[in-house]
């Protein structure tokens, strides 16, 4: 399917490996053997800040794969003068696999990764409850791309997602780090920091973070190299169309916020 359809876009597209745009074979085997145990994958599941937890997902073989093919498919777009969606409307680089923004008409597909967010489910259930982490029945999955040609940095903003996957591809690189400045509604997104809130993450080749989409963040500049990122935004589609108080989009502050605990 893959292959049939960027060939109806323009010209021979053939990806050097296949495997890569597919999720078979591509789950870590700490995680697959953790698959579907909500207590296992809990016991897997590394917090290194309120919040946030580190955990493998994906082989970093496969990850490898996918970062190859990515850079390859953008060559060949360029050369074929095929249009590549950006990511979002902050990264100009990268590439959309899978799903689109809520206003987006004309989702992509390149890799179907619902088995991603249906594996991360139930511990999403588990670590963000407040949030709807128990009912994402939708997502947004692409790839970013930082190169000091290019993107080197991500401005403060808050995901399109109750809950976001970011895990690092790879790509040898100094600097990029994530920094987090606490979770807001809506009301009070431009709020400043409490005490305690700040935090700087590292990156680590094959570990994903994981977050609440309203945990304000952005990336440090990179410094040298290039770093690549499969980012997964997860939502909670029916709760979204109920208009569910608790995701924080109703103009009243849910207690999740963290200016309700002024």
């Amino acid at each position: 399917m893959f292959r049939r359809l960027l060939r109806s876009q323009a010209g021979p597209w053939s990806p050097g490996v296949p495997s890569a745009w597919t999720l078979d074979g591509a789950f870590h085997p700490d995680f697959l053997a953790a698959s579907g145990d909500p207590d296992r994958l809990v016991a897997l599941a590394r917090p290194v800040h309120p919040g946030l937890w580190a955990l493998p997902v994906l082989d970093a073989s496969w990850c490898a794969a996918l970062r190859s093919e990515v850079a390859a498919y953008r060559s060949w777009a360029a050369r074929a003068g095929v249009d590549v969606r950006a990511p979002n409307t902050m990264n100009r680089y990268g590439l959309v696999l899978d799903g689109a923004a809520p206003d987006d008409d004309a989702p992509a597909r390149l890799i179907d990764l619902t088995p991603l967010r249906r594996a991360l489910t139930p511990l999403t259930a588990r670590l963000f409850p407040e949030v709807g982490g128990g009912a994402l029945d939708q997502h947004h999955g692409f790839v970013v791309a930082y190169r000091m040609d290019g993107d080197r940095q991500l401005a403060f903003h808050a995901d399109d997602a109750e809950v976001t996957m970011n895990l690092c591809l790879g790509g040898g690189f100094v600097g990029g780090d994530l920094w987090f400045h606490g979770r807001r509604c809506a009301v009070h997104l431009d709020d400043p920091a409490r005490a305690g809130e700040p935090f700087t993450w590292a990156h680590e080749p094959g570990v994903a973070l994981l977050h609440a989409g309203a945990n304000r963040h952005g990336a440090r500049p990179l410094r040298a190299g290039a770093r690549d990122a499969l980012i997964l935004w997860m939502r909670a589609g029916g709760l979204r169309d109920r208009g569910d108080p608790a995701l924080g989009f109703s103009g009243a502050c849910p207690p999740w916020c963290g200016a309700s605990t002024r």
